[in-house]
């Protein structure tokens, strides 16, 4: 029966992936205009309801899973994602001569590694430095800044690919080392290859941008957090939550295992750093103070406000924008930036209270916590959605199995793939603002995988609590 399942599922789950290739031929793409252009909404709202469906079944077919499975049937889904998206981006390309952004799941080549370029020219110099990330961010980048501009470029490409073959295959050796005796080694670094592959990791690599660096402090911050080191890993939390602030998340696992003198701790060293660091800009502390907020609101402005964050995002802001502003507009823009702040820092403040006295296993506090990171926020470009090997790697190196690995297998395995099938929007400004399917699809995904782990550890606690 479980094979059957696992069988059923595997097969649904593919399939699903070729209809939406079909579905994507038939439906076409919107034409580039000098107007924005919206594609029909029977035709956009058919794509999430086919991953839905695909995740309500995958939730339907109970079935156990041994480690080493989880993750080459999360690789399987990865590569045939791939596959797929690249087979649909030739079709658009060759067959229909369509140019950017039809025949790409990337940038065009001009915009190639324009994250690293923006923060190499920001960051080179204290004195040009505009304050509009963390205080102590240019910590990181600053190291890169030895090198004139390319080679700067290529030693960041390079050691991201290297730490990241390696962070695969140690992972991949540790899931794969209880099942095969034989070959072992190469069996991983091969298997580890597949995620080179992964949506979020191309996207990372093209943007050039520093979220590929956070998750390695990320996953450092996990294994000292395994090895009860917990001073040095409040220590890299701090370094993590400078780079990009959002991994202030993580600081729940020290609430929730009651590790209050490591939270402070990490407080601390966050404080101290920043305030040193404050000093390297130009001007006094009140003065940069006043410029990050001014900085930052200018962020908003472009990326929230207006559809720069539209394109590429994976955060639930993107569905609310697209229902209630971009495609109905119900709220203007203004009311649904208050609506959303509303809701995300009440879904924030009770999934932290479940996160800190509830949930007991470690994989599923860490998804939690990476999905509040990549759901709950204004913007979250593909590329955050690497952060999810960490909790993917915990799931495949839990002990114990459970009847929904075969559903958990399949949605992070989701998580991996384009979903360039279908542009749902497009505004000719002085850039192609062109999103896809996948800001609908990747929100809802994710979305899921959080109600299960949550509704699932609700019942548990309930259960346990009248058995007392």
């Amino acid at each position: 029966m479980k094979n059957k399942n696992i069988l059923i599922g595997s097969g649904i789950t593919i399939l699903s992936i070729l209809l939406l290739f079909l579905l994507g031929v038939l439906f076409g793409q919107i034409e580039a205009a000098t107007l924005p252009t919206y594609a029909p909404f029977k035709q956009v709202i058919i794509m999430p309801i086919i991953i839905l469906i695909v995740l309500s079944i995958n939730n339907l077919l109970s079935s156990e899973l041994e480690n080493h499975k989880k993750l080459i049937f999360i690789s399987a889904i990865t590569i045939i994602g791939f596959i797929s998206a690249v087979l649909f981006c030739c079709y658009q390309g060759y067959y229909l001569h369509n140019g950017y952004p039809f025949n790409t799941i990337l940038f065009t080549r001009k915009q190639i590694f324009t994250d690293f370029t923006i923060i190499y020219n920001l960051y080179g110099n204290p004195d040009n430095m505009q304050l509009s990330f963390v205080p102590a961010f240019f910590l990181v980048p600053k190291i890169y800044m030895f090198w004139e501009h390319d080679l700067a470029r290529k030693i960041w490409i390079a050691s991201s690919l290297i730490l990241f073959i390696i962070y695969n295959f140690i992972n991949y050796y540790s899931v794969f080392k209880d099942k095969f005796i034989k070959f072992v080694k190469t069996k991983a670094f091969i298997f580890s290859l597949i995620f080179l592959c992964s949506y979020p990791f191309l996207f990372g690599i093209d943007r050039g941008n520093f979220e590929l660096t956070l998750l390695f402090i990320l996953a450092l911050f996990i294994w000292l957090y395994q090895k009860k080191r917990y001073m040095l890993a409040g220590i890299v939390l701090s370094l993590a939550i400078d780079m990009k602030f959002f991994p202030f998340f993580f600081l729940l696992l020290f609430l929730s295992d009651r590790k209050y003198k490591a939270f402070f701790f990490t407080i601390f060293v966050l404080i101290i750093t920043n305030l040193l660091c404050l000093k390297a800009y130009s001007g006094d502390y009140l003065y940069n103070l006043f410029h990050f907020f001014i900085n930052d609101n200018n962020y908003t402005e472009q990326m929230v406000m207006k559809h720069g964050g539209f394109e590429y995002g994976a955060s639930l802001y993107g569905v609310f924008k697209y229902f209630l502003n971009v495609k109905f507009n119900i709220l203007p823009i203004e009311t649904l930036m208050k609506v959303y702040e509303i809701f995300a820092g009440s879904m924030i403040v009770l999934i932290s209270l479940y996160v800190w006295f509830i949930e007991k296993t470690f994989w599923k506090k860490v998804a939690i916590i990476t999905i509040m990171r990549l759901l709950f926020v204004f913007i979250s470009a593909y590329y955050t959605l690497i952060l999810l090997l960490i909790p993917v790697y915990l799931f495949c190196q839990h002990k114990q199995q459970d009847k929904n690995d075969w559903f958990y297998t399949s949605a992070f395995g989701l998580l991996m793939i384009p979903y360039n099938y279908l542009l749902i929007y497009h505004e000719n400004t002085w850039y192609n603002i062109c999103p896809d399917a996948g800001i609908l699809i990747f929100p809802l995904i994710m979305l899921y995988i959080m109600v299960k782990i949550i509704s699932d550890g609700i019942k548990q606690y309930l259960t346990e609590k009248a058995k007392q």
